[in-house]
């Protein structure tokens, strides 16, 4: 009887417990979707919006400035409009994640030379 009882109450306390972990899965299996969708909202704004947040690409310009070479290409004539009103540079600038690459990856710096350079052209 008391095997039989605690078998019972095991099995309760089993299938409560598999209840339970269920429901946190599914629980942190919808938070992950809502912050996944939130991150593409904060990253992106809503869909189709092209609008660009002039300060905080005013404050990877000023980020870059720390560093000559960038300085030097900022100031000289030919770039510099292009800091301002092209709309594909500022758009590059925008991007937290590709400044700190420009920052730290040689590479980087010369793709966006590359852009800079194709924006010219246009």
């Amino acid at each position: 009887m008391f095997f039989k009882l605690w078998g019972n109450i095991g099995e309760t306390y089993g299938d409560a417990l598999y209840s339970f972990v269920n429901h946190i899965l599914a629980v942190k299996k919808v938070r992950t979707k809502l912050s996944f969708l939130m991150e593409i909202i904060a990253l992106g704004g809503t869909i189709g919006d092209n609008s660009l947040n002039t300060r905080k690409i005013d404050q990877n310009i000023e980020r870059l400035k720390e560093l000559e070479w960038f300085n030097t290409i900022y100031y000289e004539e030919k770039y510099h409009r292009l800091f301002f009103v092209n709309r594909h540079v500022r758009g590059y600038l925008q991007s937290t994640l590709r400044v700190n690459k420009i920052i730290r990856s040689q590479k980087a710096q010369i793709k966006f030379m590359r852009l800079l350079d194709k924006q010219i052209q246009r």
